[in-house]
């Protein structure tokens, strides 16, 4: 049984207008595809960032910016230019 039984009629029509195989993008997800891999990154988070990591998203730039939770996009506008700036 699926685990999602309306996965398909939600997540389908999405996944065919970003140009997936819809089919195969559902079959993917109620097998668990990368699952292993998502959580080996979500525990390397936990290691690196602690509490901050519990936020979603999580966005890292430049490997010492931690942006955590749902930003304005001028936060992101900032911390990205503030990145590029220690890169001179």
């Amino acid at each position: 049984a699926a685990k999602w039984p309306g996965a398909y009629a939600i997540i389908g029509p999405e996944a065919s207008a970003a140009g997936l195989d819809a089919t195969g993008f559902v079959r993917d997800l109620e097998g668990g595809l990368e699952r292993q891999e998502v959580l080996d990154d979500y525990r390397v988070a936990l290691e690196t960032y602690g509490n901050m990591a519990l936020g979603i998203p999580l966005m890292v730039v430049n490997k010492g910016y931690p942006l955590v939770g749902a930003l304005p996009l001028e936060m992101y506008r900032r911390v990205v230019q503030r990145a590029l700036e220690q890169q001179d």
